[in-house]
């Protein structure tokens, strides 16, 4: 039940994101000055609006795993939903890797 009320939550407010995404924008900068950076949020706007079903199923997972006295698995659930998110922009990878000696590992995290 916690699965149906989340999604339809989730799609309703996908929707309302999409609708209204230049709206919101106007929230936080003047739509009619910068038409470029708007451009840009509206987009973004609707790119992550689309992904709030898998979010609020992640956020059900982080709840159940917190409720089963098992808050390791939601650590494993954020550090594999930031992976999905960054991918090979993670700054944090080199810790979850064995060490690297290339070039573009050193120039890629300058000290």
């Amino acid at each position: 039940q916690a699965l149906l009320i989340s999604s339809v939550f989730c799609v309703l407010a996908s929707v309302f994101v999409n609708v209204f995404a230049k709206e919101l924008m106007g929230l936080f900068i003047d739509t009619s000055a910068h038409g470029a950076v708007v451009e840009t949020g509206i987009r973004y706007l609707r790119i992550e609006g689309a992904f709030y079903v898998g979010i609020g199923v992640l956020f059900l997972l982080y709840g159940i795993y917190r409720g089963l006295a098992k808050p390791g698995m939601s650590v494993v659930l954020t550090v594999i939903s930031f992976n999905a998110v960054f991918g090979d922009n993670l700054k944090f990878r080199p810790c979850l890797q064995a060490p690297s000696t290339s070039i573009r590992d050193l120039q890629a995290f300058p000290p």
